[in-house]
């Protein structure tokens, strides 16, 4: 199946009008927005947040064009995915400047590139695009209305059944309507949104927004906070420890928060999820045209990673900021990459700073390209294809910005803790086979050869990821090889069921789809069954099996086998045998299926799961958790008091890590930093207990453990008994105010120690003594 769609496919490409892209924009804008209400998101915020990120979109989509207005036709989606890209990458590199090089707390780094194209315009003689918009069609609208529902999906069962089932119906009806297909599909999108945000207001006792968050989602948005108030250097969670970390989605993300003073995590966790993985579809899209020339393979293409998003287990879409925003960057680009520029100088800029922008969202992907890179460059330098010279002169602007990055980012104490592999080499190996199985062997496998550069492109990203599998502790990677792997692969996929679709008929089609689907949810529910069987009332032989099969890394293998088995025929027969190549496709078809059945299968454990422990699944959070922050009225208003009443620099300690803050949750200081947009005084770290099973292990949480510890044991004794050592422990580090939770102690009485200038039935607000300690 070697058919290149670039060179069997010419589509006619026809300019669209400014009504058409206005149209086009309008209808993802309004998906956007209604699904970010209906999650919870308040009506202002989410508008004023979409305001910011749109204007850096078409800000970043000028200059796209300007860049590449020898290309005279650009597809909107492209316009719209490299705009993204560019627009939040300038700002978060504008924030690095203004915060960091120049010591400014101005909150002006997401109007930086709106600025800027803005007297680029007032100054420039023409103003218009140098280029024609083309595929702002319904055609293509269509395919990208599915991609952020269909990844949401996964966690919120209730979002399949309300908007994506009848988004479907919708999208037939809009195809087929044509003049009238952006009306039809606006009008529906809005009604669908407001139906599923009204049943799931009445099904959850707590918004679907806040039922998303995690401590990832926690994590980047306190420190987005942090980074953006205090530097890249300082923690928001303890305050005057420096740590090393990757930030650009944060330093992107805080000025926008602050900016709009957005309510804490709703906006994270609704239109920013929203619009970033609806960038993701469209970033997929414009990678795929680029290269097969198809609007067909791009259309599946964007959607054909969410709809197998479980597969296998235990891997499934990440829904954090840094892992959601890095995949754009790598899909962007590599399409920045593959593009010609006919000219050295700037075809070196634009990987360079590819590779600047990826190292800094996730150093791990940013490893990935920049090996993808490297074999690139020295496979073509083997094949005389490059001299020695031009390849040391293009890779060197890239090694530059890999120094760059570490400069900038990693040049403060305390690196991230990297864990050794728990799982044995032959255990590993399981696993990457498992995933890479449906991925990637069949572009490789199915295809004789790839004439293009960029498709070889892409299969050296795979191979690089394939590489750091095995060479980098996993602990260090966070699923960053399977999931370049899933993404990048699936763009070579796409190709293989356009031909598919061109080679059998529709009835033929359906027959195996339904066969093979069906196939994958009872491969899925077989598992579920194992898990609900109680192991131990089990006989011997049943125990065994269940144990097999419920354990992380032998369920991947194990269900994954049949597409194995899928691949092994197409290798064998195909190859070997040299059968038609139909059969090929037919191998494709069932393989993906059962992906897909395994995917929708899994999404049903979100409601399973609930009736299995006995949970609440209408969303509680319990009065004695760190999440009750977000939700209790008494705690919002206590901590909104400390908000409005206290400075930007003042520093803040807090006794929710008890009653054992050697076990509490680790989120427990980011929450009430997000909450606060102050700094903590302690951290509730794990470090102690993660000492005992790796005592040979440095940890990233502090310098000092002892100080850590110490810092903790004041915070938990000072609100039950205070004492003038607990409070110099406090003035040490130059703590102005105490949050009691006063669940965790019976006194309400804190002086001479500290004046009590807010109390409620949660919660009490001190300010701590400024007079100096007695000495004895």
């Amino acid at each position: 199946m070697s058919t290149d769609l670039s060179t069997t496919s010419s589509e006619v490409v026809e300019p669209n009008s400014l009504r058409e892209v206005m149209l086009f924009c309008a209808v993802l804008l309004v998906e956007i927005y209604s699904l970010a209400v209906s999650f919870g998101g308040p009506f202002f915020e989410v508008g004023y947040f979409l305001l910011v990120v749109v204007s850096q979109t078409f800000a970043g989509a000028y200059i796209w064009a300007q860049l590449r207005k020898s290309d005279v036709n650009l597809p909107l989606p492209e316009l719209l995915a490299m705009g993204f890209a560019i627009g939040s990458a300038s700002a978060a590199i504008s924030q690095l400047i203004i915060r960091d090089l120049l010591g400014i707390r101005l909150f002006l780094s997401p109007l930086i590139p709106i600025i800027g194209v803005a007297i680029w315009l007032i100054t420039k003689r023409n103003p218009q695009l140098p280029v024609t918009i083309t595929h702002a069609d319904t055609n293509t609208l269509l395919w990208l209305l599915f991609p952020a529902p269909l990844a949401l999906s996964f966690f919120i069962w209730q979002l399949l059944l309300f908007f994506v089932l009848p988004m479907v119906l919708v999208a037939t009806l809009s195809y087929k309507a044509k003049s009238r297909g952006y009306l039809v599909t606006l009008f529906s999108i809005a009604a669908l949104a407001a139906v599923f945000g009204e049943f799931m207001r009445r099904f959850q006792q707590i918004s679907t927004a806040l039922s998303l968050v995690g401590f990832d989602e926690i994590f980047d948005e306190a420190h987005a906070i942090g980074f953006s108030n205090w530097g890249i250097g300082e923690n928001i969670s303890r305050s005057g420890e420096p740590f090393a970390y990757y930030k650009l989605s944060h330093i992107w993300l805080g000025p926008i928060l602050e900016l709009t003073r957005a309510q804490p995590m709703i906006i994270t966790t609704s239109v920013m999820l929203i619009g970033v993985f609806t960038v993701v579809g469209l970033a997929l899209w414009t990678v795929t045209f680029h290269i097969h020339n198809s609007s067909l393979a791009a259309g599946i293409s964007a959607i054909l990673i969410f709809v197998q998003h479980s597969f296998p287990e235990p891997h499934n879409l990440p829904i954090r900021l840094a892992q959601c925003l890095v995949i754009v960057y790598l899909i962007t680009g590599l399409t920045a990459i593959s593009k010609s520029w006919n000219n050295t100088l700037l075809n070196s800029l634009v990987m360079s700073t590819v590779v600047f922008v990826t190292f800094s969202t996730r150093t791990q992907y940013g490893l990935i390209i920049f090996i993808a890179i490297l074999f690139s460059k020295f496979v073509a330098l083997i094949m005389d294809k490059s001299t020695m010279r031009q390849t040391i002169s293009e890779l060197l602007p890239s090694c530059l910005a890999v120094v760059m990055f570490f400069y900038v980012f990693l040049n403060h104490p305390g690196p991230a803790v990297v864990l050794p592999n728990s799982a044995s080499l032959l255990g590993l190996g399981k696993l990457f086979v498992g995933y890479l199985g449906v991925r990637a062997l069949i572009p490789i496998f199915t295809s004789h050869r790839y004439s293009s550069n960029n498709q070889r492109l892409l299969l050296n990203v795979i191979f690089s990821a394939g590489l750091i599998y095995f060479v980098i502790p996993q602990s260090a990677l966070s699923g960053s090889p399977e999931w370049t792997i899933a993404v990048i692969s699936t763009i070579l996929i796409s190709r293989e069921v356009v031909y598919l679709t061109r080679t059998q008929s529709k009835g033929f089609q359906f027959g195996v789809f339904v066969l093979t689907f069906v196939a994958g949810i009872l491969i899925r529910l077989s598992f579920d069954l194992y898990i609900w069987k109680d192991i131990n009332n089990l006989n011997s032989l049943l125990g065994v099996l269940a144990r097999y099969s419920t354990s992380g890394e032998n369920i991947t293998f194990q269900t994954t086998l049949p597409f194995l088995l899928c691949i092994a025929i197409v290798f064998i027969v195909v190859k070997i045998r040299k059968i038609s190549i139909r059969f090929q496709s037919v191998v494709i078809l069932a393989a993906l299926s059962m992906s897909f059945g395994v995917s929708t299968a899994t999404t049903s454990r979100t409601l399973t799961r609930y009736f299995r422990y006995d949970q609440d699944i209408r969303g509680v959070i319990d009065d004695d958790t760190p999440m009750s922050w977000y939700t209790q009225s008494e705690r919002i208003i206590a901590i909104r008091w400390l908000r409005e009443n206290s400075r930007t620099d003042d520093i803040f300690a807090h006794n929710t890590l008890v009653p054992n803050y050697k076990q509490t949750s680790y989120s427990a200081s980011l929450i009430l930093g997000d909450v606060t947009h102050r700094r903590a005084y302690a951290e509730a770290t794990y470090g102690e207990n993660l000492q005992k099973a790796y005592p040979k292990i440095k940890f990233r949480q502090s310098q000092n453990l002892r100080e850590d510890l110490q810092r903790l044991d004041t915070s938990y004794f000072f609100p039950i008994d205070p004492s003038w050592f607990w409070l110099k422990n406090l003035q040490k580090a130059n703590v102005k105010w105490f949050v009691v939770d006063l669940g965790n102690t019976t006194l309400r009485d804190w002086e001479p120690w500290a004046t009590t200038r807010f109390m409620n039935e949660k919660v009490a607000i001190l300010e701590l003594a400024q007079a100096p300690v007695p000495s004895n």
